[in-house]
Order: structure tokens, then C-alpha cells, then sequence
């Protein structure tokens, strides 16, 4: 089984991260695909946001392995991955790979100081949780996708909300309203 695997494109650990493809067991850059991980990182640089790069990858046209649209998730999992810059990880430490990498090292840094720099120290507001009970039972009116609690913070108040999942991940839900506060 594991043999008919690796004649599959599997390579020692699962299948290749995008960008690459699996060649006599070794991770090797797919020219078309590294393409996508370059503009992901520039786009990235540009923008300083990974909703924003999601947004700009599909509206350019470009797919998940699978054919769907890139979610902000998979962009973050993109930018954090240490394959891009030619290393591997095993057990949480990160060591130099045999394979070349698809980003060079100052560009890598780059990116890990500005999500550095976006990440919030966590609070113990955070970490209680919300009384958001209408969570699972709310669907948008107009895509008919789950509503999801969001929330903001101004001058000490939090504001809390339900807002159409679609709206906020891909930005295709045609409602003329997709934010509705969760007090009303």
C-alpha cells in the first residue's frame, strides 16, 4: 500500500506541499504551481493581508489542488509552511531540507515579521466566551450561509455581530446588509 502511494505522487510525508511535486521520493518545484507561492508571498508583502490575497488569488482565476476557491486559512497555512523557504519540520523543529526552495530567506522573513507584528496579545476576553446563542441557528437571507458572531472592539466597547460566512470569507453573498448587530 505504501509503495503504491509513493507511485501516486506521495512522497515520505503525504502529499507534497503546493508548489511542489514528488519525484524518486524527493519534493521538487512545480514551475506552474511555485507560481501561485510567489504571488501568494507578494501579494502578501503588498498587502499585509491574507483575506485580501485569498480574495486576489480567486478573482484571478486560480484554484486549490482540489479545483475550490483558496480560503484566508489556507493562505496563513501557506505563509507560516517552512517547506517554501527549503526546510522541513519534524516534531515542532525546523531543520535545513534537501529540496530548493520556492522563497528566498529574506523574502520568508519579511513575511513572518508582519504576521509577527498583526498578531494580538491574547486577553481573557478572548479566551471567555461570548454569548453568542444564536451561533448554528442564524442563515443569511440572501445566500442562505451561516451567520457567524463576529465582533470589534472601539474605545473599550465590544460590539458584537452576526455576520454571512460567505460575506466574510469570500466576499460573494449578495446581500445588500451581511452585518447585523447581535444586541438587536
Amino acid at each position: 500500500k505504501f509503495a503504491a502511494s509513493l507511485k501516486k505522487g506521495m512522497w515520505m510525508g503525504g502529499n507534497p506541499p503546493l508548489g511542489y511535486i514528488c519525484k524518486d521520493r524527493k519534493l521538487v518545484i512545480d514551475q506552474q504551481k511555485a507560481k501561485i507561492i510567489r504571488f501568494v508571498y507578494a501579494k502578501f508583502i503588498q498587502t499585509e493581508s491574507y483575506f485580501k490575497v485569498a480574495e486576489l488569488l480567486n478573482d484571478a482565476g486560480y484554484r486549490t489542488v482540489g479545483g475550490n476557491l483558496f480560503e484566508p486559512k489556507a493562505i496563513l497555512r501557506i505563509l507560516k509552511n517552512p517547506y517554501y523557504k527549503g526546510c522541513v519540520v519534524h516534531k515542532e523543529n525546523v531543520y535545513p531540507g534537501e529540496h530548493k526552495a520556492i522563497i528566498d530567506e529574506a523574502t520568508w522573513n519579511q513575511v513572518q515579521d508582519i504576521l509577527k507584528s498583526h498578531k494580538k496579545p491574547e486577553t481573557r476576553e478572548t479566551k471567555s466566551p461570548t454569548s453568542s446563542f444564536l451561533k448554528g441557528l442564524v442563515y443569511c437571507g440572501a445566500c442562505k450561509s451561516l451567520m457567524k458572531p463576529t465582533g470589534t472592539t472601539k474605545r473599550g466597547l465590544r460590539y458584537r455581530y452576526y455576520s454571512c460566512y460567505k460575506h466574510i470569507k469570500f466576499k460573494t453573498c449578495g446581500a445588500e446588509k451581511a452585518t447585523f448587530p447581535a444586541e438587536q
